[in-house]
């Protein structure tokens, strides 16, 4: 798969891991919820478990690769945990692919750089995405 197809989540709601999910495996978003069995925020084990259902590797089981600054090493095609400043405790997902970012929330697509530059965008850590 050398496209991916955008997937925007619903204004108000807390899918960006599902919305992330059916970027990566190519589906529609409602196929995710219902994979899932949820529609509201999730976490690496239910992300990693719609993953391996869609056949997509994924690495180790519930396995984050935390980032210290160094971006370099993100892999080709990855799905981010972003802590946002802009709200306390809020985590948010987003699915990089080469030198793209696709937000399902507020920024949409954009470049890694122009992402990272925008004030409450961390990345704190990835899970490593093998798509064909």
């Amino acid at each position: 798969m050398n496209t991916i197809k955008y997937i925007e989540q619903p204004k108000k709601s807390y899918c960006c891991g599902q919305c992330c999910v059916a970027m990566a495996a190519g589906v529609a978003i409602e196929q995710v919820f219902a994979i899932m069995d949820k529609k509201g925020s999730t976490n690496t084990k239910t992300i990693h478990k719609a993953l391996s259902f869609y056949g997509i590797n994924c690495g180790p089981k519930k396995s984050l690769t935390p980032i210290f600054g160094n971006l370099s090493k993100l892999p080709h095609t990855a799905i981010l945990k972003i802590k946002l400043d802009w709200k306390k405790s809020n985590w948010h997902w987003v699915l990089k692919h080469g030198d793209m970012i696709l937000d399902p929330g507020k920024t949409g697509i954009t470049k890694i750089n122009e992402f990272i530059e925008t004030p409450g965008h961390k990345i704190t850590s990835f899970l490593k995405v093998s798509i064909i």
